[in-house]
This record gives C-alpha cells, structure tokens and sequence, in this order.
C-alpha cells in the first residue's frame, strides 16, 4: 500500500508505518521552508528506514538538482501535486504494472500543517428582525465547529442563505448590530468572542484580511486608490508617509498582477474592470501582513477567465505568502481547484467535510449529490440533457430535523423527527441518518 503524506504533516505515522512506499508532498511550502521540508523527509526516512519514500510536488520540481544532493536517502522526485497523479507517477517510477498498483490508505492524505490558526465551537449566530409589528429571529448559523491548519485552504459551499458568510463574518467581528454570537472564536489561542470594537480591530485586517464579493461596491467612488491604501496603511503604521504609501501599494499591486500599478494609483473606481477591481481588494487585504485571508466569494459576478486568474492568483499567494485561506463560493467544483477540504453548509449547519477530491469524486451527503448534480459539466448541452436543480428553497431554521430534509430525494420519517448527528471519521465528518447507517 501506499500513504501520501504533507511534509509537514506527523500524525499519520501510523499510515506510513502500515504502507510499502511513503510519499511525501511538499507542495504548501514556501522558498524559504525548503530545509522545512528536507528535514521532514529526513525524519520519515529516519523513523521508517526500510520503506521507499518519494517526494513529490512543487518544490520536489523545483529544486531537483538541489534536493537530490540534499536527500541522497530518498528513492524518487517528481513534481506532480494531486493525489492520484502522484500514485500514477509513483508507480511509473517504480516499475508497478498498471494491474499491480497498490491502493492508496484511505484518509492519509494531512492538512498543510498540524498547529491550528483558527477553532471555532459551537458557533451560533441569531439576528433579530422586524415582522410587521412584532421582533422574530432569526437563525443563521447553528452549532457550527470546525478547525483550521496553519497553511490550509478551507473551501465553503453551499447556497445563498446556508450561512457561508455569516459564520465567517463573526470571526472578525463584522456582523451588524442585530447579530446575537454565541459560542467559541479561537484565533491563533485567543479568545475573540465577546472582544469589543477596539480589542477586535488589533485583528481586522492586521491578522485577518478579508476580500469582498461584488468589488465595484466596497470602494468610495469619490475616493482615488492612492487614498484607500494610505487609510489602510495607516491602521497599523499611523505615522506613514505618502510617498511610503505609495511604493508599499505600488509593490502590492505588482503582486496582485495588476499592470502599471504606481499609475494607476490616481484613478478612482469607475476606471477600473471588475477583475482589477478585485486585485486591488486582494492588495487591500494582504496590505497589513494577514495570517488569514477570508475569500468571501471574490469571483462573483466575473468571467470565467478572470475567475481563473484570481484563483491562480490566490494560489500563488498562498505559497508565496504561506497564507491560511476560507474560501466561499456557490460553485463547488471552483472550490476544490483551490481547497484542501470542503466544508458543505446549509441551513447554518456542516453538513459535510472532507477532502476536496473525496467531496468531488465521493460525495456522501444528498445535499453534497445534489449541488454536484446541479453543477453544469462540460461538453454537456441543454438540447440532450436537463441541468438538475434543486426543489424548493432553504428553510427558516425552525425545523426540528434534518433542514435538508424537506428538499431530499431520500428522505425518510426520521430525517423530519430528529436532527442527524455530526458523524466523524478520520477526516470525514458528515451529518446525515442515511450515512449513518451505512456504517459511515
């Protein structure tokens, strides 16, 4: 058997010790974590040194010549970053005929790190809301946990109304006044539930960073560029100077990819594309040195070839930066071309998490099968097939069951009765009865 491993990664020694061939990924790691990462696969080779182990990934491609003088102990180099071309290049390496390859350890592929940034527990968010002459709430986010890795890119999906951007909101505290939180925000070990506005800006935007959907609303349209990056700059370094301003935002914006960036400085918002527009939001957003960016849909409303280049651009930030990342969008196969997991909300509760591949290839939830099915594939046409969709629409948060269950193909009457539990295995967490009997 074979167990792929991040190589920065040790609580799958158990996997590795079970498997023949121990492959080590080093994509996630920055230039400067390269001795990182060699001293990783020299530990695994030291703890199991009568197993094959590979490196694989972005720095394996990158510093062949330099990590094979490194690492003269490892069997093989190639730099190949998803989980199943590495076993398909692990086998070609290694001589396996295609009949004989040998399966991969279930749930052994590790998060980017093992220390967590971000914990949140039991999260729930009620809003307060007018109906005619009387106050209701409102139920948001219900019960919400769920951990994230130093490193790691969370994707979020669901639709409107699942409580995708609530929850990510309370983090930093940018709910509206009628918001009620309860529950538990760990940052990096601090507490940030129950932080006023003073305590809570020592975060926003120093420490988490956030990016906007819809960028041509976020900005003043009276305001020029070079005024909103001086404001910005001047939260966390309040005796800046103009000029010092401008070169900081002028580096930022060349690291966006945005062209002619110090001249473009003085143009308002109207004079720029809605792609631009959200290169400078992503600028805006790495200007104070966050550890964690929050991607609140930033691909809404552009092409797909912008779309492409602002998750290309993320990506790349990720490793250049060594950023954690949330990720939120309604198009869950957007999601996984970035994540290393995925989240499945709705009506404010997971419904399922795992691995991005798994959730794609393996879904387990009706829910999960149901956004995936409703996804347009390409090549398909609406002359031979119907795009799926889904009945009805996301309930109130008043049921006392599954909230899913009203829309579900295979809903039983248990599903309406009782609330399914959060089912964890490994890293497989999903919360449905039907899952549950399988044994999931």
């Amino acid at each position: 058997m074979m167990a792929h491993l991040n190589a920065a990664g040790w609580s799958a020694a158990q996997d590795a010790a079970d498997a023949d061939l121990v492959i080590v990924n080093s994509c996630g790691f920055i230039e400067s974590a390269k001795q990182e990462s060699i001293n990783a696969v020299l530990g695994w080779k030291k703890l199991f040194p009568g197993k094959k182990i590979l490196l694989a990934g972005c720095l394996a491609q990158r510093y062949m010549q330099e990590l094979t003088e490194s690492l003269p102990e490892v069997d093989g180099f190639f730099g190949v970053d998803d989980i199943s071309g590495i076993v398909d290049a692990a086998v070609a390496l290694l001589g396996i005929p295609p009949a004989r390859k040998p399966p991969l350890i279930p749930n052994s592929y590790l998060l980017p790190s093992t220390s967590s940034l971000l914990q949140i527990e039991d999260l729930q968010v009620n809003f307060t809301v007018r109906r005619g002459n009387s106050f209701a709430q409102v139920h948001a986010v219900r019960g919400l946990s769920f951990t994230l890795n130093r490193g790691e890119c969370l994707g979020i999906v669901g639709e409107s109304g699942s409580g995708k951007s609530v929850s990510t909101l309370s983090v930093p505290g940018l709910l509206p006044k009628n918001a009620g939180v309860s529950g538990s925000i760990l940052f990096d070990g601090k507490e940030l539930q129950g932080l006023d506005a003073k305590a809570l800006r020592e975060y926003r935007g120093k420490k988490i960073g956030m990016i906007f959907q819809e960028p041509g609303r976020s900005y003043d349209p009276l305001q020029r560029m070079d005024s909103v990056f001086l404001e910005t700059f001047r939260n966390s370094d309040p005796d800046i100077t103009k000029e010092e301003s401008s070169d900081r935002a002028a580096a930022l914006l060349a690291e966006t990819g945005l062209e002619q960036g110090r001249e473009r400085l003085g143009n308002y918002p109207h004079q720029f594309s809605g792609g631009q527009l959200q290169r400078i939001g992503i600028a805006l957003a790495l200007a104070q040195g966050c550890e964690l960016l929050i991607a609140d849909e930033p691909t809404t409303a552009l092409d797909v070839t912008i779309q492409k280049q602002i998750i290309d651009l993320l990506k790349t930030l990720r490793r250049t930066r060594d950023i954690t990342i949330i990720f939120i969008s309604h198009d869950i196969e957007l999601v996984a071309e970035i994540s290393d997991r995925i989240m499945v909300m709705y009506g404010g509760r997971e419904m399922e998490l795992n691995n991005s591949q798994e959730i794609l290839n393996h879904p387990g939830h009706p829910y999960t099968k149901a956004l995936l099915a409703s996804s347009p594939r390409f090549g398909s046409h609406y002359s031979q097939e119907r795009l799926s969709s889904i009945p009805g629409k996301i309930g109130d948060g008043t049921e006392e069951g599954c909230p899913f269950a009203p829309r579900c193909t295979q809903a039983q009457e248990h599903c309406f009765i009782e609330l399914p539990h959060l089912a964890v295995n490994g890293n497989y967490e999903v919360r449905c009865w039907l899952e549950d009997k399988n044994g999931s």
